[in-house]
């Protein structure tokens, strides 16, 4: 699985930035942030307030806290296999007990039917559901 774009890649999104100048990245940013950023604070919301960090103006992910410290690649596997929903365990960025969600890369549309399950999900996790316990392994039933 690639986690960079390839140097070319790089090389290419920056002469573009270069041309088009920040007004253009910064109308993409605010974009973001005001539609798929605000659809999984949504769907993290009943995990709490509290649980969620990285919502600076400019990010493209946010950071949530598992209740009663669970297992963050556990969570992750179960939110893909049973909520179709793939997230990054907070294990590889040496935080775990935590899942990072990344908004950036789906269009506003598909990142609001993936909170929709994301939301769901974590009603299930708040309640104390979730993989091995028997709430978890209903994976829901969706659009």
């Amino acid at each position: 699985v690639a986690i960079c774009a390839p140097v070319a890649s790089q090389k290419v999104a920056l002469a573009a930035l270069e041309e088009a100048g920040s007004p253009w990245v910064r109308e993409k940013v605010e974009a973001l942030a005001a539609r798929q950023k605000r659809a999984v604070l949504e769907a993290l919301a009943p995990l709490g307030a509290e649980a969620i960090s990285g919502a600076a103006d400019g990010a493209i992910y946010l950071m949530a806290t598992l209740p009663d410290a669970r297992d963050d690649e556990a969570i992750v596997e179960w939110l893909c296999e049973r909520h179709g929903v793939a997230v990054i365990p907070g294990t590889a960025h040496g935080l775990p007990g935590t899942v990072r969600v990344c908004y950036a890369n789906l269009d506003a549309d598909a990142c609001e039917d993936a909170c929709e399950r994301l939301r769901f999900a974590c009603e299930i996790l708040a309640a104390g559901g979730g993989p091995g316990t028997v709430a978890g392994n209903w994976g829901g039933i969706y659009k």
